[in-house]
């Protein structure tokens, strides 16, 4: 008798040639069905698991770099915002972290000023508003007033000039130039090893170099009053000093304004510009004021209003990098006021009076040099 599973087969080879479907025996499921009831939707899970995960991981990265993106675009507005608060006067910025560094570099320096006058004061002030050691400077004065002003701000004091020199890496030679020699031979052997720097109108680095012939290097400059408040305008000559004397000096003065290295044959010239040129200034602004007080304004306000004004323009001839003959046709319309005053200053002979207060000023720097 055949088997019950033999006789299942006949009969569906039977159905199939009749073009009918084939019964399935009880109890008992298909190909297709076993393929949609188990293995489909398995992978279909798996694949939605998968496409989840991913879809979470993509997330995370775009939050992430969404959060970069963030963090940098307001690094770069805080660093824009803290340079233009350091922005100067003439566009100079003061850079704060090459400041810092130079700080740090110079501050085992020990620093002397033989003369704690004005030029000493505005040095110092800049130092010590930057951050420098009073500890490390020392001032040598024989005015019992300028070393307590000195004393009361940390420096230390003496009225030995030897001792200061002693006491010092660096030195300032911050005397007038008839008191130069004087202090020089008050210095002698303590000025051995030593940078020295003189800042005395006239007085060359040869007539320092024969009174301290021990000394290190001589370096020379010229300062300006504006130092007093970091705006200083400071020529130096540096005359073959070593790398590293130059680059303490320059850190030294470059808190006091900007440092301009030119050869020490230019230094009358340059005393005759920038040295005196602060005064040329306060005289400009002096007639200025007077004139319009004389029409009326009150003279304080035209005082302010000069200063203000000279500011400005000084501004535009920094930071515009027009020449001043350019600036002059900007401001100049033709039968405007400003050519009206412009030609009253060609007929009174403004440019010959000024071109001859600095003839005189390189005149008498030469014949401080000489020593007249």
């Amino acid at each position: 008798m055949p088997s019950i599973r033999r006789q299942q087969r006949f009969q569906n080879r039977q159905h199939l040639r009749a073009g009918q479907a084939q019964p399935a025996a009880a109890g008992e499921i298909c190909s297709a069905e076993r393929l949609h009831t188990g293995r489909l939707p398995r992978l279909l899970c798996a694949f939605l698991l998968f496409g989840r995960l991913l879809g979470r991981e993509l997330q995370q990265k775009r939050r992430y770099r969404q959060a970069l993106c963030a963090r940098l675009r307001y690094r770069a507005q805080a660093r824009r915002m803290r340079d233009r608060a350091e922005s100067g006067f003439g566009g100079a910025r003061k850079r704060s972290r090459g400041r810092g560094r130079k700080i740090e570099e110079n501050a085992m320096k020990r620093i002397g000023f033989i003369g704690g006058g004005k030029m000493a004061g505005a040095i110092l002030g800049s130092l010590l508003k930057n951050g420098y050691d009073a500890a490390g400077l020392t001032v040598s004065d024989c005015s019992e007033e300028a070393r307590a002003r000195h004393a009361a701000s940390g420096v230390y004091v003496t009225e030995d000039n030897a001792e200061a020199c002693s006491r010092s890496d660096v030195v300032f030679l911050a005397v007038k130039p008839q008191q130069m020699v004087a202090a020089l031979a008050g210095i002698g052997a303590a000025a051995d090893g030593k940078t020295l720097v003189t800042m005395a109108a006239g007085i060359k680095t040869e007539t320092v170099r024969a009174c301290c012939p021990g000394a290190a290097c001589v370096i020379r400059m010229m300062p300006n009053t504006p130092m007093l408040v970091n705006m200083g305008t400071i020529a130096v000559a540096f005359n073959g000093a070593p790398e590293g004397a130059a680059a303490d000096v320059t850190a030294i003065l470059s808190k006091a304004g900007e440092v301009f290295a030119v050869e020490e044959e230019l230094m009358d010239a340059v005393t005759a510009l920038s040295g005196s040129g602060p005064a040329y200034f306060y005289r400009f602004a002096q007639v200025l004021a007077a004139a319009a007080a004389a029409q009326g304004l009150p003279y304080e306000t035209a005082v302010k209003m000069a200063a203000k004004t000279m500011a400005g323009a000084a501004e535009m001839l920094l930071s515009t990098g027009k020449s001043p003959e350019e600036l002059l046709r900007d401001v100049s319309s033709a039968k405007g006021t400003t050519v009206a005053a412009l030609e009253a200053f060609d007929a009174a002979g403004l440019d010959a009076a000024l071109k001859s207060g600095v003839d005189a000023a390189y005149r008498r720097s030469v014949e401080l040099a000489a020593g007249k």
